[in-house]
């Protein structure tokens, strides 16, 4: 008797971790999700703590200017776009704007980046002269739209 016992058991526990694996393989775009999301939150606090103020710093400062930082990659099609309109736009506004293209296949770009919270390219974010964002812009944006947008920013800056 003791002998089904086992045998029932052991039946039940092998078909308890079937059904446990199956769950989890069902599942597991969704625990690979909440993985990410926590090792992106690691990661934000990671560059808060050592990184913020030196960041921020390079922004801030005393005179009206302010900063498009535009994240990107040379073998992105629309970040090629995006790179002529910002020559233009840079020749227009160069006293008022400093433009800055950070490559997010660096180190640096993708530090800038994660900092930012940049997660698709190109993508355009306006720092006003106390390092806070005012403007971002995911995906290509028109020379026009980009202008009348800085337009008003720098109206209320």
């Amino acid at each position: 008797m003791s002998k089904k016992i086992q045998i029932v058991s052991i039946k039940l526990i092998i078909s308890l971790s079937l059904l446990l694996l199956i769950v989890l393989f069902l599942q597991k775009d969704k625990f690979t999700y909440f993985v990410n999301r926590m090792q992106l939150q690691l990661t934000k606090v990671e560059l808060k703590k050592t990184d913020s103020l030196t960041i921020l710093n390079q922004f801030n400062t005393k005179n009206e200017q302010l900063y498009l930082l535009e994240f990107g990659s040379g073998v992105c099609k629309p970040c090629k776009k995006m790179e002529q309109t910002l020559v233009q736009i840079d020749s227009v506004y160069a006293e008022k704007l400093e433009v800055i293209f950070y490559n997010i296949t660096t180190s640096q770009g993708q530090k800038m980046a994660k900092y930012f919270q940049v997660q698709s390219m190109p993508v355009q974010v306006v720092l006003n002269n106390k390092a806070q964002e005012v403007f971002r812009n995911i995906g290509f944006i028109e020379k026009q739209d980009l202008q009348q947008k800085l337009d008003s920013l720098m109206k209320i800056n």
